[in-house]
């Protein structure tokens, strides 16, 4: 599962510009990271949101919604 092509630009455009004073390779290399972690995020969070609504009984907020 991959995040849309839209999310990807923005973030690759955001650190390409916050990296500009750096070395090219080290602007690159933080780019391909952060996009990663944000290819990650967005796979974890797609899974939550497959499994449901069921709650863990151990969930100290359960009884609030």
């Amino acid at each position: 599962m991959k995040p849309p092509e839209g999310l990807r630009l923005s973030i690759e455009k955001l650190m390409l510009s916050v990296t500009d004073n750096l070395d090219p390779f080290i602007g690159l290399k933080l780019t391909n990271l952060t996009l990663q972690v944000a290819e990650l995020s967005y796979m974890m969070g797609h899974q939550d949101g497959n499994r449901g609504s069921t709650e863990c009984s151990a969930c100290p907020f359960k009884g609030l919604s």
